[in-house]
C-alpha cells in the first residue's frame, strides 16, 4: 500500500507524492514511475504551463528545518535549486510562466508564521518579493490575480472558525489594485481557477469538500460531499482538477462536477521502513543506578538496557520486546528490573526478575514510579492525580491516594518502608503548582503534612537512617531589585531544609559536628513521631540559589545547583549542563563543590556509587571516596572517572513497529488529557479506528506526522500539535546571512535596504553595519570570498554552509571596488524584527511625535524582554500605541497588562530632573492596541483582556482564536512534540466564546495586499489617529 500527497495536473501528466519522493503518472493513474529521490521531503510538486518542467519543496535538517525550491525536467532529468533563502517556510505556489515561479517565504520576514509572496526566475535564479503582504497562496489569471491569506491546510485543526480561517483578495484585470473578494465563517484552502470560477476546498459543512464561487465571488456551490475524510491540497490545470483524500488521489471534473478516486499501483522502493540503528546518546531519554552500583539502567527511544559495569555486556530485558518502556528503576537489592510499558496499548507497571510480571494496568498515563529500598513495595503516581501502592512479591496494587489538585512527583521511601515522602500537590500559584512535604503511611494512606501550604516544596530523601527526612523549599523570600525596571523579583528561593522523624533528637544543624557518624551504623529509626513534626524542621547553612534536587546519603547531602540565568538562553537546548554538585557534610555542617559542568545525577540504593551526567556523558564514582577527592581542584576533574561507554547499545529501530508505537501513544495520550472528559469520550474510540489503518499504508516518518496531524486535528480545538522529530534526515547546509535585502538589475545585486537593527546587540545588528565595513543602500555586491555573485549565483548560493563565519565581500560603489571582511549571520530574523519595530516607531513619530509605540512578538520570554526593554522610555509619551500583530502567545499577557492597566493617581517631585508619576510607569493619557489575525493564544487573550478591561480601542482583524492551553509533557520517541488542549480559557463576558472565534476589534481596519504595495500601514495610521485624542485627555503634571 503506499500513501499519496500533494498532486498536481497538466494535460495528460500527473504529479504527486508518496515515500518522501517525486513521481510521475499519465493523468489517469496508469504508468506510475519515480522521477525523483534521497532529496529531502519532498511536497509540493507544480507542473509548469509547456508541461516540461516540475517545481517542488525539498524540506531538509535535523535540528534546523529548512525548505527550498527545487526544479526538475521532465525530458532530461536534469535538477536545480532555485532558491537559497536559508529558511523554514519556502514553498512552491505555482508557475507565472514557463520560466517563473511563484512561490511564498518567510525570506525577509520578522514573523516565522508570516509567509510573503516571491517570483522567482528559475534561468537566472533571480528573486523578487513581490510586496504584497502575508500570502498563503496567489493564483494569476486573464482575468485577474487571487490572493488567499490564511490557513495552508484545513485537516490539522478541522472546522476552524477563527481569525486566520481565510480571506482571498481579487485584483480584477491586474491592475495591482486588491479588493476583499471572499471569505466564509469556515476555512478557506487550496484555490484554483477553473470553469471560470473560483474553486477551493472548505468545511463549511463540517468536512473538508470543494467548493466555487463566480467572478463576483457569490454564487457558492457545493461541488463534493464527502463525509469521511477531507479533500486537500486542490490543484488544477484550468480543465481538471485533482486533491488527495485518506491518502488517495482523486481527479475533480468541474463539468461532470464529481471527483473519482484514481487507482494508482506504486512500486515503492521501501528505503524507510527497513530496520536500522540509532546513536544513543541522541535519543537517550532516561537513565538509573541498581542498589549495588555496578549496573546501569538506560531508556534510549523507547527501549529498556542495563549495562553491566562500565564497558561490560548490555542485557535487555524478558519479555519487553515491543512498546515504550518509561521509568526504568532497579527494585532494591533485588537486582530486579521496575519500569512501566505500553506493549498493551497503555501504559502498565512490569517487574522483571526471571519472569515477567505485570503489577499495574488501566491507570491512565503512569509518569512517576518508585521502588522501596528491599525491591518488594513500589509506588506509582498518574496523570489522573492517584497514587497507587504496589505489592511486588505479589503481584498487586492499591489506590494509596488522589486528590483534584495536581499529580505527585517527588517520592521517597524511608529505609523501614513504612512510609513515603511526597512532595503534595495544593493548588496554583502565578509560578507554578503550590506543594507541600507531606509524609503518608503506606498502610492507612494517612497523610502527615511536614510543611506549611505557602510555597513550593519538592525533592523530599530520607537518609539513609531514618531519622532525618531532607527537602528543598522556595521560601528563601529575599527579593532582589530588577536591574531594567522597578520591581522586585525572588530568582533564589530555592532553600534546603531538614527535619527531624524522632521527636526527641536534637536538630543536626544544631549538634552535628562528630555526633551523627555513629547513627550510621545503628538500624533505621523504626517509628516517626508525627506529632509536631512541622516544628522540628530546619534549614540548613546553604546559600539559597536555583537548587534542583537533594539526595541525602550517609551522614550527607548531595545538591545539585544551578546558576540562575536567562530563559532565553537555555530555551530549546536540551538539559542544561552548567550544574554542578555539592556535597553537604552534616558532620561539619559545610558544603563544598565536587563536579561541575553536570546535568543531573542518580545515588545508587546502597549509598555506594553515584551515576553522574555531564555534558551528555556518564561516569560512576565511589561516593565515599569522591566526596574526599574531587573539589580539591578546578582542573582535570574527569581524570579518575569511571566513564560508561553507552556506544555499546545497539538500538535496533523497526519503523512501521515503532510508528504503531507513535500512533497510539499520540491517540492515548489525547484521550487522558483533552480538557472536556465528557467531549472527548463520545468519539475518539472511533477516530483511533478511522486513522489506525493508514499506519499500515504510510511509508515514511513524515507521512505518519501527516496522519497524526490530521487525527489531532479531529477534535476541532486549538493546541492539537504535533511538531519535530525524525521527520528529515538528510543533512542541510546553513546559509550565511548579512542583515540585507539586495535587488536584481541588469544581471547584478544591488543593496536594496541594510536592516539596521540595534547597534547595542550583535544578534540585532546587521553584519555589513560592522565597525570598518562601509557598505550602503545601493552599492552592487559583486563577489562574496572571490566568487562573482549574479545571473545563476544568487548570495545566498554563494554563502552556502558559510553561516556564522567570516567572508569576504566585494561591492562597487561609482565604479570603484571594495572590499571588506563580515562576520555572517545564521539567521537574520531578529535583526529585521528590530528593522520593522523601530521603522513603526519612525512612522508614529513622524505623524505625532507624543505618541509612544511598542510592539509584543509573543507572551513569552521574548516578548516579555521586549515588552520592557520599549515600555521603559515609552510610558512616557501622553498616549501609547501597542501592537501585538503576528503575536505568537505564550503565558506572561497579564503581566504585562497588569503594568498596562495602572491609573495614574499622582507625581513623585523632585527639587531637579522628571516628575516620577504614581504608580510607576503608568501613562498619563491613554491607550490604543493593534491587533491582527495573526496574533494568537496568549495573544487572543491579551486582545480581548485589552477591550474587557477597558484599555483602550482594539484595532484591525480578528484575532486567531486559540486560546485552550498546553503543558507538553511527553514527546514520541524519536523527539517529537505532541500536545493536548488540557486548559481551557473562559472569560466574564463572552464565556468559552474566544476559543475558535477569536476576539473582534473595536474598529476594524484591513491591511491589503494594496495597502503592502503603497507601502501604507492603515491599521497603524488609524491607531495614531486615535492616540492623537487621547493625548489631549492626558492628566497635565502639576506646576511647583
Amino acid at each position: 500500500m503506499a500513501y499519496l500527497l500533494h498532486p498536481d495536473i497538466n494535460g495528460d501528466k500527473l504529479v504527486f507524492t508518496s515515500e518522501d519522493n517525486l513521481w510521475l503518472c499519465d493523468s489517469d493513474g496508469k504508468n506510475p514511475r519515480l522521477i525523483l529521490s534521497n532529496l529531502g521531503t519532498i511536497s509540493s510538486p507544480r507542473i509548469s504551463p509547456d508541461g516540461t518542467k516540475v517545481a517542488f519543496r525539498s524540506v531538509k535538517g535535523t535540528d534546523t528545518v529548512i525548505s527550498e525550491i527545487y526544479v526538475i525536467s521532465l525530458q532530461t532529468g536534469d535538477l536545480k535549486r532555485v532558491t537559497y533563502f536559508g529558511t523554514s517556510g519556502t514553498n512552491v505556489v505555482g508557475w507565472e510562466s514557463d520560466s517563473t515561479i511563484l512561490a511564498v517565504s518567510d525570506e525577509g520576514s520578522p514573523f516565522m508564521r508570516e509567509t510573503l509572496p516571491f517570483r522567482i526566475d528559475v534561468n537566472t535564479l533571480a528573486y523578487e518579493e513581490l510586496k504584497l503582504g502575508p500570502t498563503s497562496s496567489i493564483i494569476p489569471t486573464k482575468e485577474g490575480t487571487f490572493l488567499v491569506r490564511g490557513l495552508q491546510d484545513l485537516t490539522y485543526w478541522k472546522r476552524y472558525r477563527g481569525g486566520l480561517r481565510g480571506k482571498v483578495y481579487f485584483d480584477r484585470g491586474n491592475h495591482g489594485k486588491y479588493t476583499k473578494f471572499l471569505q466564509l465563517e469556515s476555512g478557506i484552502d487550496s484555490p484554483a481557477f477553473m470553469n471560470n470560477r473560483l474553486y477551493f476546498v472548505t468545511d463549511l459543512d463540517g468536512t473538508g469538500n470543494i467548493y466555487s464561487v463566480n467572478l463576483d465571488g457569490k454564487d457558492l456551490k457545493q461541488h463534493t460531499r464527502y463525509m469521511d475524510f477531507f479533500a486537500r491540497n486542490l490543484r488544477s490545470d484550468g480543465k481538471l482538477g485533482v486533491f488527495h483524500k485518506g491518502g488517495k488521489i482523486f481527479i475533480f471534473d468541474p463539468v461532470k462536477d464529481k471527483g473519482k478516486e484514481l487507482k494508482i499501483k506504486l512500486p515503492l522502493t521501501g528505503m524507510f521502513t527497513e530496520r536500522r540503528f540509532v546513536e544513543p546518546s541522541s535519543f537517550l531519554e532516561e537513565y538509573s543506578i541498581s542498589h549495588d552500583g555496578k549496573s546501569y539502567g538506560y531508556i534510549v527511544r523507547g527501549k529498556p538496557y542495563v549495562l553491566k559495569g562500565t564497558s561490560g555486556p548490555v542485557s535487555t530485558l524478558s519479555g519487553i520486546s515491543t512498546g515504550r518502556s518509561r521509568q526504568l528503576t532497579f527494585a532494591g537489592s533485588s537486582g530486579d528490573v521496575l519500569l512501566v510499558n505500553d506493549e498493551t496499548g497503555s501504559d502498565c507497571v512490569y517487574l522483571i526478575g526471571k519472569e515477567k510480571k505485570k503489577i499495574l494496568s488501566d491507570v491512565g498515563l503512569i509518569e512517576v514510579l518508585s521502588a522501596s529500598p528491599s525491591g518488594k513495595l513500589a509506588v506509582a503516581s498518574t496523570n489522573r492525580f492517584e497514587m497507587y501502592l504496589l505489592d511486588l512479591e505479589k503481584g498487586k496494587s492499591t489506590l494509596l491516594d488522589s486528590n483534584n489538585i495536581g499529580m505527585v512527583e517527588d517520592i521517597s521511601w524511608h529505609p523501614t518502608e513504612k512510609w513515603i515522602a511526597v512532595s503534595y500537590p495544593e493548588g496554583e500559584a502565578e509560578g507554578g503548582p503550590l506543594s507541600s512535604i507531606v509524609i503518608v503511611d503506606i498502610k492507612s494512606g494517612k497523610k502527615t503534612p511536614v510543611t506549611s501550604k505557602a510555597a513550593v516544596d519538592f525533592s523530599p530523601s530520607f537518609d539513609p537512617s531514618g531519622r532525618y527526612l531532607f527537602y528543598l523549599s522556595e521560601r528563601a523570600l529575599d527579593p532582589i531589585y530588577d536591574k531594567v525596571v522597578f520591581d522586585m523579583g525572588f530568582p533564589k528561593a530555592s532553600k534546603v531544609f531538614v527535619v527531624t522523624l524522632d521527636g526527641g533528637e536534637v536538630s543536626p544543624v544544631w549538634n552535628r559536628i562528630g555526633s551523627s557518624r555513629a547513627k550510621t551504623e545503628a538500624p533505621p529509626l523504626q517509628e516517626i513521631s508525627l506529632n509536631g513534626i512541622m516544628n522540628r524542621t530546619m534549614p540548613l547553612p546553604v546559600d539559597s540559589a536555583e537548587i534542583h534536587s537533594i539526595v541525602a546519603v550517609n551522614d550527607a547531602a548531595l545538591l545539585l545547583r544551578f546558576p540562575v540565568e536567562g530563559v532565553m538562553k537555555n530555551m530549546g537546548n536540551g538539559p542544561r549542563s552548567d550544574g554542578e554538585l555539592l556535597f553537604f557534610d552534616m558532620t561539619t555542617g559545610k558544603a563544598k563543590q565536587i563536579l561541575t559542568e553536570i546535568s543531573g545525577f542518580r545515588v545508587s540504593g546502597g549509598y555506594n556509587r553515584i551515576l553522574v551526567r555531564k555534558k551528555g556523558k556518564f561516569s560512576v564514582h565511589d561516593l565515599d571516596s569522591m566526596t574526599k577527592t574531587y573539589g580539591t581542584k578546578n582542573k582535570g576533574q574527569d581524570d579518575d572517572l569511571s566513564k560508561i561507554d553507552l556506544g555499546r547499545i545497539r538500538c535496533e529501530i523497526v519503523p512501521r513497529e515503532e510508528w504503531r508505537q507513535m500512533f497510539l501513544e499520540t491517540w492515548r495520550t489525547m484521550k487522558e488529557k483533552y480538557w472536556k472528559e465528557d467531549k472527548i469520550n463520545q468519539f475518539w474510540d472511533s477516530v483511533r479506528k478511522k486513522y489506525a489503518p493508514f499506519v499500515e499504508e504510510v511509508n515514511s516518518r513524515f507521512e505518519l506526522s501527516d496522519v497524526l496531524k490530521e487525527m489531532q486535528g479531529e477534535t476541532g480545538t486549538s493546541h492539537s500539535y504535533e511538531r519535530g522529530g525524525e521527520l528529515y534526515r538528510s543533512s542541510y547546509h546553513r546559509i550565511g546571512k548579512i542583515g540585507a535585502s539586495l535587488e536584481f538589475r541588469g544581471g547584478r545585486y544591488f543593496f536594496k535596504k541594510i536592516y539596521c537593527g540595534d547597534p547595542s546587540n550583535l544578534d540585532e545588528r546587521s553584519p555589513i553595519l560592522a565597525p570598518g565595513v562601509d557598505i550602503r543602500e545601493g552599492d552592487e555586491l559583486v563577489s562574496i570570498n572571490n566568487v562573482r555573485v549574479g545571473t545563476g549565483m544568487p548570495p545566498g548560493k554563494a554563502l552556502e554552509n558559510l553561516a556564522d563565519s567570516l567572508v569576504e565581500v566585494e561591492v562597487k560603489r561609482s565604479g570603484k571596488s571594495s572590499t571588506y571582511y563580515v562576520k555572517t549571520q545564521k539567521s537574520e530574523l531578529n535583526t529585521i524584527y528590530r528593522d520593522w519595530v523601530e521603522g513603526n516607531r519612525s512612522l508614529v513619530r513622524s505623524k505625532f511625535k507624543d505618541a509612544g509605540y511598542i510592539h509584543i512578538p509573543d507572551m513569552m520570554a521574548k516578548g516579555f524582554a521586549e515588552f520592557h526593554r520599549q515600555y521603559i522610555y515609552e510610558w512616557e509619551k501622553p498616549a501609547l500605541i501597542v501592537d501585538v500583530r503576528f503575536n505568537g502567545g505564550g503565558h506572561v499577557s497579564h503581566l504585562l497588562l497588569e503594568k498596562l492597566s495602572r491609573k495614574l493617581i499622582g507625581f513623585d517631585i523632585p527639587r531637579r530632573g522628571k516628575y516620577l508619576p504614581y504608580p510607576s510607569y503608568a501613562i498619563s493619557g491613554g491607550m490604543v492596541a493593534v491587533t491582527n489575525e495573526f496574533a494568537g493564544s496568549d495573544g487572543d487573550i491579551f486582545s480581548h483582556s485589552f477591550k474587557l478591561m477597558g484599555l483602550g480601542d482594539l484595532i484591525g482583524e480578528r484575532t486567531w482564536g486559540g486560546v485552550v492551553g498546553i503543558n507538553p509533557r511527553r514527546t514520541l520517541v524519536d523527539g517529537t512534540m505532541i500536545t493536548q488542549p488540557e486548559f481551557s480559557f473562559w472569560f466574564t463576558d463572552v464565556g468559552f466564546g474566544v476559543e475558535n472565534y477569536g476576539t473582534d476589534p473595536t474598529i476594524e481596519v484591513d491591511n491589503t495586499p494594496t495597502d503592502y504595495l503603497a507601502g501604507r500601514d492603515p491599521q497603524l495610521e488609524r491607531a495614531i489617529e486615535i492616540a492623537k485624542g487621547l493625548a489631549k485627555k492626558a492628566i497635565r503634571k502639576p506646576k511647583k
